[in-house]
């Protein structure tokens, strides 16, 4: 799923914090939904159920904490969250110096039939 959703969600929940509107909130909750339909596999978040390694980083989780927070009205009892890009690069598999993004966790299954057990 691409990273604009984890976006639209954090803006439209910013949105109903600052104007009260629950629209941006419906909208939020409804893209959440979108993110844990598509993204959690197998207890983890990562990009589909083909990739074969999930980034304990990664920033849906903090995405639908702060939305799910915004919901219960506690919002400011969660950290905001601040996106840093995280990797190392170091030498692969015969590859070379490659960061961890590009080969590790863009990894998936050869067989589109087989999921991950």
């Amino acid at each position: 799923m691409p990273s604009v959703y984890r976006d639209v969600v954090a803006n439209s929940r910013e949105l109903f914090h600052k104007t009260g509107k629950r629209s941006y909130l419906e909208a939020a909750q409804q893209i959440g939904d979108n993110i844990l339909e598509q993204c959690f596999h197998k207890g983890f978040f990562v990009p589909s159920k083909k990739h074969v390694f999930a980034k304990f980083d990664a920033l849906e989780p903090l995405v639908l904490l702060s939305l799910a927070a915004t919901s219960e009205g506690i919002a400011d009892q969660v950290p905001t969250i601040g996106p840093t890009p995280s990797y190392f690069q170091c030498p692969f598999d015969g590859l070379g110096r490659v960061y961890d993004n590009d080969v590790v966790y863009a990894w998936v299954l050869e067989d589109p039939q087989r999921e991950l057990e």
